[in-house]
């Protein structure tokens, strides 16, 4: 298949279109608040869109027993539908990228992130590699629909109030369950046939890609314990990839996420 173009701008231009759509409504609705909650607010719904689209989409592809109970890493099958939502999903992240100022400092890690995360779900349609890990990382953003809904509450509203609490904890017992959980049984999987060399076949671009399967099992094993750590310390919380990041909002989206999966922070 040819490299996606269409499927990519059609993804970044729904994401801008969510974003200008949602700002004019909450603008209209919350006036009180501050211009820059709104704009975070406006940026959440954006991301909540993407989150509930893509993940919907990629459970019903993603081959779970494969990958999670049978230890084939199915390197080369071609998951059906895989187009649409990885296309379109690195068009979000352009946006993402673009808007990134809303909700955290300028960090290289979340440049990066983005970058690879791009280049792997673009690549992954055009060359047909690592497809069922892909989808399964879209997936994952389940648990980025409850992250996308607490930067969404705690811009318009009460951070100290119940919905918050509420929706913080539904994200963390999420993040556990799609993230975390699988860890060891995807790590087996891929030790069943790690992606260097012959694996990836003769393509370059597999070949390229092959080091960067390992990406959203690195990132979630990190992600997880600070998950953990945090929640020991001050009650369940998203997890930050430094202590300097924070702004007004938090998300998570495709290393969310973002490599494989995107994460957002507050």
């Amino acid at each position: 298949m040819p490299w996606p173009f269409e499927l990519v701008f059609a993804g970044f231009a729904a994401s801008y279109a969510s974003y200008f759509l949602a700002r004019g409504v909450i603008n209209q609705l919350y006036p009180a608040v501050s211009a820059e909650q709104r704009q975070v607010a406006a940026h959440a719904v954006a991301c909540l869109a993407h989150n509930v689209i893509v993940s919907a989409m990629a459970v019903s592809m993603t081959p779970w027993r494969a990958l999670l109970l049978d230890g084939e890493p199915l390197w080369h099958a071609r998951v059906e539908g895989f187009d649409v939502p990885a296309a379109m999903s690195a068009g979000f992240f352009v946006f993402d990228l673009i808007l990134s100022h809303l909700w955290v400092p300028f960090s290289w890690l979340m440049i990066a992130h983005h970058v690879l995360s791009f280049a792997c779900w673009t690549c992954s349609v055009w060359v047909a590699f690592a497809q069922p890990w892909i989808a399964y990382c879209l997936a994952t953003e389940i648990s980025s629909i409850f992250l996308s809904t607490r930067t969404l509450v705690g811009a318009l509203g009460d951070k100290k109030g119940s919905a918050y609490a509420q929706v913080t904890g539904a994200f963390g017992a999420s993040f556990i369950l799609v993230r975390t959980l699988p860890i060891p049984l995807l790590a087996r999987t891929w030790l069943n046939s790690p992606p260097f060399g012959v694996v990836c076949g003769t393509s370059r671009v597999a070949r390229s890609m092959g080091w960067m399967s390992l990406l959203p099992l690195l990132l979630n094993t990190v992600w997880s314990v600070q998950l953990i750590r945090k929640a020991a310390r001050e009650g369940m919380t998203e997890p930050r990839p430094s202590e300097s990041q924070g702004k007004v909002g938090a998300r998570q989206s495709g290393l969310a996420n973002g490599g494989f999966d995107a994460k957002r922070k507050s």
